[in-house]
C-alpha cells in the first residue's frame, strides 16, 4: 500500500508505559489526529483524520472509527496548525506557511460536527483573525480547556527555553478572532529537542497532552512523542508527568501531524433501582391503612345513623 493511500503506517507493538487508563462509567474520551500532506495537494488526499478510542490506543497506534480522508482542501500557502473541540463544535486553525501579516496570516475554520470535518463543510465563525505571529514563530497547537482557548507557538528554528515555546490564552472565540490576549500568556520552560516539533496539544479533562513529531520523516517508535502535563502551571513550567513517552504511530513520509484533539462523550448514569420500603416503613404504611379503614367505618356508621333518624 502506498504512502498516499495510508498516511498512518501503524506498527503492531505496544509501548510498555506501565500505565492503564482508568475506566470511567460517566464519560468516554476519544482522540482525533489530523494529518496534512507536507507538500500541497488536493482533496481528498490533503487532510486525513485518524481516531483513537483511548489514550492507550494513541500510544499503541490502535486505530478506531471514524478514520479516513476528509474533503478539506487547504490553500497552497496555508498549513493546519491546531485542531480542537469546544461546546460549539470543532475548530481548525491555519497559518500561512511563510510569515505574513494580519488579517491574512491566521485563519480559523469551524465545523459543527465531526461529520462536517470529514465533508469539509465549515460553518459559522469561520474566517480570518487579527493574530499577528512574529516571523520567527509559528502556531503549533490550539485547545479549548473549558476555561479558555490556549494556543502554543514555537520557534521555526530550534531554540532553547524559555524562548522556544510561548503560551497564549484567549477567553472567548471572539477574543481569538480579535487577537485579544488573556491570562496566562507568556514564555514557557518547555524545551523541545532539535529534531522534534510540537504538532498540537489537547486538554482531555485529566491533563494537557502535547504531541510532538520529528521535523523530518522517521519511523516508529521514535517519530511521535506525547508529553502529559497535569495542569496549565505544569505546562508553563515544563514539568511533564506520567503517561509521557513515545508512541507506535508511524506517519508516512508525505504527511505530517497537524492536529490533536480529544472528544469527551458523557453517558448518563442508569436510573436508580425502585425503592424498597424498609420494614419500619411497611409498619407505618400498615398502621396508616388501618387508621384510614377505621375512619371510613366511622363515617359510614354516622351517615347510617342520620338516615335512621
Amino acid at each position: 500500500m502506498t504512502s498516499l493511500s495510508r498516511p498512518l503506517l501503524l506498527a503492531g507493538a505496544i509501548v510498555a508505559l506501565g500505565w492503564v487508563g482508568a475506566a470511567n462509567a460517566a464519560s468516554t474520551t476519544n482522540y482525533q489526529v489530523l494529518l496534512q500532506s507536507r507538500v500541497d495537494t488536493t482533496a481528498p488526499f490533503d487532510v486525513f483524520l485518524a481516531t483513537f478510542n483511548t489514550l492507550n490506543d494513541v500510544y499503541s497506534a490502535n486505530l478506531g472509527n471514524p478514520t479516513g480522508y476528509t474533503q478539506i482542501d487547504v490553500a497552497p500557502n496555508y498549513q493546519i496548525d491546531g485542531f480542537t473541540q469546544d461546546p460549539g463544535g470543532y475548530r481548525v486553525i491555519l497559518q500561512t506557511r511563510t510569515d505574513s501579516s494580519p488579517p491574512f496570516e491566521v485563519f480559523t475554520a469551524s465545523f459543527a460536527t465531526l461529520n462536517d470535518v470529514f465533508s469539509g463543510a465549515s460553518g459559522a465563525n469561520t474566517g480570518y483573525t487579527q493574530i499577528d505571529v512574529a516571523p520567527s514563530y509559528q502556531i503549533v497547537g490550539l485547545t479549548w480547556d473549558g476555561s479558555a482557548y490556549r494556543a502554543l507557538l514555537e520557534t521555526r528554528v530550534d531554540s532553547t527555553a524559555p524562548f522556544e515555546v510561548f503560551l497564549a490564552s484567549f477567553a472567548t472565540l471572539n477574543d481569538l478572532f480579535s487577537a485579544n490576549l488573556g491570562s496566562p500568556a507568556g514564555y514557557t520552560q518547555v524545551d523541545v529537542a532539535p529534531n522534534y516539533q510540537i504538532t498540537d496539544f489537547t486538554w482531555d479533562g485529566s491533563a494537557y497532552r502535547v504531541m510532538l513529531e520529528t521535523r523530518t520523516d522517521s519511523t516508529a517508535p521514535f517519530e511521535v512523542f506525547v508529553a502529559s502535563f497535569a495542569t496549565l502551571n505544569d505546562l508553563i513550567s515544563g514539568n511533564s508527568g506520567s503517561t509521557t513517552g513515545y508512541s507506535q504511530i508511524d506517519v508516512a513520509p508525505a504527511y505530517q501531524v497537524v492536529g490533536f484533539a480529544s472528544t469527551t462523550t458523557f453517558t448518563p448514569p442508569p436510573p436508580p433501582p425502585p425503592t424498597v420500603p424498609e420494614p419500619a416503613t411497611w409498619a407505618l404504611m400498615t398502621i396508616g391503612v388501618g387508621l384510614l379503614g377505621a375512619s371510613l367505618r366511622r363515617r359510614r356508621g354516622g351517615s347510617c345513623a342520620r338516615s335512621a333518624s
